[in-house]
């Protein structure tokens, strides 16, 4: 006998994102370090990391209400991911800035 899944909204999850937030991420990333070294001289590097993630992730934040879309994942998952951002932006970039 073969159970049958319940109906779930995994359209939401497995559909893949629009393009233009691609072209936003790469937009992005692509000017953080040219935007690092036009702030260098004035102000402290890991302060303007930080601000540029909080902005980042504020308007990210938009998009995805805007959008109308869940991402239902695990607390385990979710500490593991702002773990991993943590170190990868936090030391990566935060090091890059500072250097």
């Amino acid at each position: 006998m073969t159970q049958q899944r319940p109906k779930s909204d995994t359209a939401s999850m497995t559909a893949p994102p629009p393009a233009g937030l691609g072209v936003l991420f790469v937009l992005i990333w692509s000017t953080g370090f040219i935007v690092a070294r036009g702030q260098a001289p004035y102000g402290e590097p890991l302060t303007f990391v930080a601000i540029r993630f909080a902005l980042a992730g504020v308007i990210f934040a938009a998009v995805a209400l805007a959008m109308r879309r869940t991402l239902r994942i695990g607390w385990q998952a979710a500490a593991h991911n702002l773990v991993a951002g943590a170190l990868l932006h936090g030391v990566y970039l935060g090091s890059v800035f500072y250097a």
